[in-house]
């Protein structure tokens, strides 16, 4: 006999597929400055996420035959994006930490340069900063990026899954 899995299961499980949707969006927008179609993939791939979000929210709610109450549905989007969050800090400390040591150091100083090059932005005392943290070694570690990326994805995830969630339960099913 076989049995349902709860939704923590559910979550992990559809976490999975959503980290590698989303530890691949992360890399094409680190290697976007080595390749600029990768720019174009993240930019779709980020517009798609609540799309992708949607319809595992929508799949477990329509297999619920429309009983999954929202706080169900919407714990689901949590929980996904609590593991596709923890996959894509993984994946993404790998790449600054190894691969890509530079990074940060690089975009920083790319920012710096832009903000310098464009007085009618009014953003020197920004570049200022930027230099005086690059000069001083003051960027943040790779660890330090990393978990801020993980803390805001995991946030504005949880948020997002609230929306995706109320779609998802909008229309009952056939």
């Amino acid at each position: 006999m076989e049995r349902k899995k709860n939704i923590f299961a559910r979550g992990a499980d559809y976490g999975a597929l959503l980290g590698i949707w989303m530890a691949v969006m992360a890399l094409a927008w680190i290697y976007a400055d080595l390749a600029a179609p990768l720019a174009l993939l993240g930019l779709f791939m980020m517009v798609a996420t609540p799309v992708v979000i949607y319809r595992f929210q929508r799949h477990e709610f329509l297999a619920s035959e429309g009983k999954a109450p929202f706080a169900d549905v919407w714990m689901l989007g949590i929980l996904m994006i609590i593991c596709a969050s923890l996959i894509t800090a993984v994946v993404t400390y790998v790449v600054f930490q190894f691969m890509r040591p530079e990074f940060i150091y690089n975009q920083a100083t790319l920012a710096a340069q832009i903000y310098e090059s464009a007085p009618e932005l009014d953003l020197t005392e920004v570049a200022t900063v930027l230099r005086t943290a690059i000069e001083q070694g003051a960027l943040p570690s790779p660890i330090q990026v990393v978990m801020s990326m993980f803390w805001f994805a995991t946030f504005t995830g949880s948020v997002l899954s609230a929306f995706t969630a109320a779609l998802a339960r909008m229309f009952p099913p056939k």
